[in-house]
């Protein structure tokens, strides 16, 4: 439950601090929420048109990267400098004629890449030359294709969807295009959010007004009653910005929103302040402050930890001014230092970029050293992404007839079930086969014991230990002449069980099972449970496939 609240406070409050989706004494308060919503209300005007415009007009993304002033050893001695990585990407796209085309190229060690690749109504077209640039790193083994002398000009990949999937896929583009019409209900939303935090966390700083949060707030009495208090009109603003999935009927989404609703309201209602303000939260907040005038927000985080030995720094501070109706800059600066006994990293991220109604651009570098073992690399890796959305471009689709074009059917590289099945674990089903043997799922794919089989032992799940280790890549050793001890392989404290008693271990602490660990036809066998408990998995039991299901606790 702690887990779940945490996580639920620690997004809320990044939320906050992302002006381009959550641009949300009393005086200083109320000024942050109109300047926090005006910056809001411009960012949400552009980003419709953008919506908008990605309907309508032709749409050109522009990409292009460079691995610079390189550097790596190896643990074997190998040493590279200067290694050749730079590529670029062009997207020409425009969804209501269902044109796509893709421009790309690049340098990776030896390896050139060259070419392009069309979307359109006949499917995806890939010219020859592009297939003879890819040849050469192999991905003709991908294609199955020989004699690639003889190929036509042009190779067609016809998708696999029908017409009605392709169109359920449009309405679903459209649907989630809608939010962004939804300005009033998100705004609403967050001005709700910022009205519950308490009037103390606020301030005036340099003619900005300020949001200065910090861990106090977990264990806040005003904060967790304002936040009970308004429960019902949270849980209705929140669902106020869904909008209706196309297949979904109106009775259907109207039971949607009361569920949605209900839960929201049950799971900040079953909130002690106990539960926040006991969280032994594994860093410390240094700074969170989120600063805004009428033209710009500003934020500045510093998280750091050190816990046995290893460190962690974060520092983040962001700029997003806008210097007309529908113009702003934005800048980001990243320092990362992780310093513990298996890895080294030290990472600078740089970004600034402008945006306007119609375009938008942004330089990235991302610079530093990581090392781990006898391992290091550093260098630079520069960005530059640029976004179009009226260009005047064309897309120059290739006509395709039986004389030029090879057509190939994308099913054809799809395994028949028996071949998938034999590849893949099988995924879980609620009606799935009832053929009596006991299965365990995790997150939904089927373990593989191979021809050792779980068993139920006094309504308990046992389970092979080398087999469930090998499927959890978790070690396991064996201790003469009856313990087993069970591992992660990064974590302090392992799992020990012993053969024949129902006492077993997590580090020091001692647990009790119902059903011991017994050995049958050789083959150790533990209960899942012990094990579900020891890595945080959550586990439940599907009576109808008798199968048990494992996922992660959240």
């Amino acid at each position: 439950m702690r887990k779940a609240i945490s996580c639920i406070m620690c997004l809320a409050i990044l939320l906050l601090s992302m002006p381009g989706y959550a641009l949300a004494n009393d005086g200083a308060r109320q000024t942050f929420i109109e300047n926090y919503l005006h910056i809001m209300d411009k960012t949400l005007d552009m980003q419709n048109v953008y919506m908008e415009d990605m309907k309508r007009n032709t749409i050109q993304l522009n990409f292009n990267g460079e691995l610079t002033e390189s550097s790596y050893q190896g643990a074997d001695g190998t040493n590279m400098s200067d290694v050749p990585c730079n590529g670029s990407l062009e997207i020409i796209a425009n969804q209501k004629n269902g044109q796509c085309q893709v421009n790309f190229s690049g340098q990776v060690l030896e390896y050139v890449l060259d070419g392009q690749v069309y979307l359109s109504e006949d499917g995806i077209i890939i010219p020859k030359e592009t297939i003879e640039t890819l040849a050469k790193t192999g991905i003709e083994e991908l294609l199955e294709m020989d004699g690639m002398e003889e190929m036509p000009a042009y190779v067609v990949l016809q998708p696999f969807q029908s017409d009605e999937e392709w169109a359920l896929l449009q309405e679903s583009f459209a649907y989630n295009m809608e939010m962004y019409s939804k300005k009033d209900e998100i705004k609403a939303f967050y001005e709700e959010l910022l009205n519950i935090i308490p009037s103390s966390y606020f301030c005036y700083e340099d003619g900005y007004a300020v949001l200065d949060l910090h861990p106090s707030i977990l264990g806040s009495a005003i904060f967790i009653n304002n936040l009970k208090n308004n429960s019902q009109d949270l849980a209705q603003k929140f669902t106020a910005i869904m909008s209706q999935p196309p297949y979904v009927t109106d009775e259907e989404f109207r039971a949607m929103k009361e569920e949605m609703e209900a839960g929201i309201v049950a799971s900040i209602d079953s909130i002690q302040i106990s539960d926040l303000a006991d969280l032994d939260l594994p860093f410390t907040v240094e700074e969170f402050k989120i600063l805004t005038n009428d033209d710009a927000i500003d934020t500045s985080i510093h998280i750091n930890s050190d816990v046995e030995g290893s460190k962690f720094n974060l520092n983040l501070t962001g700029s997003n001014v806008f210097t007309g109706s529908s113009n702003y800059s934005s800048q980001t600066d990243i320092a990362l230092l992780i310093d513990s006994p298996d890895v080294f990293m030290d990472l600078a991220l740089h970004g600034q970029g402008t945006s306007s109604a119609s375009k938008s651009n942004m330089d990235i570098s991302v610079a530093g050293d990581i090392r781990s073992g006898e391992e290091s690399v550093s260098g630079e890796i520069v960005f530059g992404i640029g976004m179009d959305f009226d260009s005047h471009s064309r897309i120059s689709i290739p006509e395709i007839n039986e004389n030029n074009s090879m057509v190939m059917n994308m099913g054809d590289f799809i395994p028949d079930e028996e071949d998938w099945n034999a590849e893949y674990p099988v995924m879980y089903e609620a009606d799935g086969t009832e053929d009596g043997k006991l299965k365990v799922f995790l997150y939904g794919y089927q373990m593989d014991f191979g021809e050792v089989e779980p068993v139920i032992i006094n309504s308990c799940t046992m389970v092979p230990v080398r087999e469930i280790g090998e499927n959890l890549y978790c070690e396991v050793s064996w201790q003469p002449p009856d313990t087993v001890i069970f591992s992660d392989g990064y974590s302090e404290e392992d799992l020990i069980l012993k053969i024949n008693s129902t006492t077993y271990y997590v580090g020091d602490q001692s647990y009790t099972t119902d059903t011991v660990p017994v050995i049958i036809n050789g083959h150790t066998y533990i209960p899942l449970r012990a094990v579900a408990d020891y890595l945080g998995y959550t586990l439940e039991w599907d009576e109808a496939s008798k199968s048990v299901l494992m996922d992660f606790d959240f």
